[in-house]
Order: C-alpha cells, then structure tokens, then sequence
C-alpha cells in the first residue's frame, strides 16, 4: 500500500503556511486501521510528532490550526515549514516512518 500526503505552502498576511492533509484511500485505510480518522487533528497529532521527534530545537517555532480535513502549520520563518513538508513527506513515504510517528503521537492533539 502506498500512502500519499497532499501539502501546499502558502503565504499569509502574518507569515507563512503549510497545509497537511490526505484524502488517498489507501491513507485513510491505513489511518483507520489504527483507530484513526485522517481528518485534521490526526494530522496535527502526527505532523507534531515528526516534528518533536525531528526538529525538537524548533518545534516551538510552530503554530498548530487543525481544520476539518487537514492541519494549517504557520511560522514566520518559510525555511523551518519546506523541512517540515519533507519530512512529514519522507514518514508518510514510509510505512515504518509512519507507524513511529503515530506511536509518538500526543493522543489529545488527535482527539
């Protein structure tokens, strides 16, 4: 099963965006499988632990918007949100990637 991510930096009028989110059904099987729904806040769950597990020095450099379907990450600096969008591109690539980033996940930003 190949998972797919769909991300779109973005500018905004205070800084800078990454959007995150899948609709590929193979993603959300494999999202469900685990309990999971694929919407925003799975993201936010997930996009976060990659991002603690990866660029703990600058985690803190990021602001988390879960929306309905996807996950809306700003900073104002665009250089730290395109590492950010190959990494989280580089674990869902990656079926072992994935499954640590779930299992390092914070469960309430997933709720």
């Amino acid at each position: 099963m190949a998972l797919t991510v769909e991300t779109t930096l973005i500018a905004l009028d205070d800084g800078h965006g990454l959007l995150v989110g899948s609709t590929d059904p193979d993603t959300v099987e494999f999202l469900n499988d685990r309990g999971l729904d694929g919407n925003g806040d799975t993201w936010n769950g997930i996009v976060d632990s990659i991002a603690r597990l990866e660029m703990p020095s600058e985690h803190g450099k990021l602001d988390w918007s879960p929306e309905a379907d996807d996950l809306l990450v700003t900073s104002s600096d665009p250089d730290l949100l395109k590492r950010l969008e190959t990494l989280v591109r580089q674990y869902v690539g990656d079926e072992s990637m994935m499954e640590r980033a779930i299992e390092n996940a914070d469960p309430e930003m997933m709720d």
